[in-house]
């Protein structure tokens, strides 16, 4: 006979799946449960555990042991500074892309575009690593449209300026020291 009670198990919403999508999540579930899994429960537990706050402490946790310093540690700050201030105790699991598009277009707007593209990238970030981890099932940052990039003016290494300086001194003293002070 059958242990426990019977309990119902959403799979998601009808408007929202096909008819063989529903049907085929409604036999993993079912195998779940014949092989003694509780996904209610399973389910229950993921979103208690995975706030977006702490799917950033488990990210960055597991990122400092891979990442360069000063990267993570942008990354840490624009994340903690823009997106937990907003997101920090969100459930990963109901953060819609619509939120996604409202946070990006406030930081835009707040902090400029590339402030704006940087933090949603971070955030990004944390949600594929946290799809890889097995704690949420999407991005919802993917297929953000980010904001344009303008064209910046190239920066010359540190190698390459004695060579720059040396072709301007081909110009003469007194036009190459001009050029020199541009």
């Amino acid at each position: 006979g059958r242990e426990g009670k019977m309990r119902l198990f959403t799979i998601g919403k009808a408007d929202a799946l096909s008819v063989t999508r529903a049907r085929n999540l409604a036999r993993e579930t079912i195998a779940r449960v014949y092989q003694g899994g509780d996904p209610q429960s399973e389910r229950s537990e993921r979103k208690r555990a995975a706030t977006f706050g702490a799917l950033v402490e488990q990210y960055l946790a597991d990122k400092k042991v891979q990442a360069g310093k000063r990267t993570l540690g942008q990354s840490e700050w624009r994340l903690s500074k823009y997106v937990l201030p907003v997101w920090g105790g969100l459930s990963a699991f109901e953060i819609r892309p619509a939120q996604v598009r409202s946070l990006h277009s406030q930081l835009t707007a707040r902090v400029g575009p590339y402030a704006a593209n940087n933090a949603l990238a971070d955030a990004s970030a944390v949600f594929t690593w946290a799809i890889k981890n097995d704690k949420v099932p999407n991005n919802p940052c993917r297929g953000l449209e980010y904001n344009p990039p303008n064209p910046r003016g190239r920066v010359l290494f540190d190698a390459e300026v004695p060579a720059v300086w040396a072709a301007f001194n081909s110009y003469g003293p007194c036009s190459g020291s001009a050029l020199k002070m541009i």
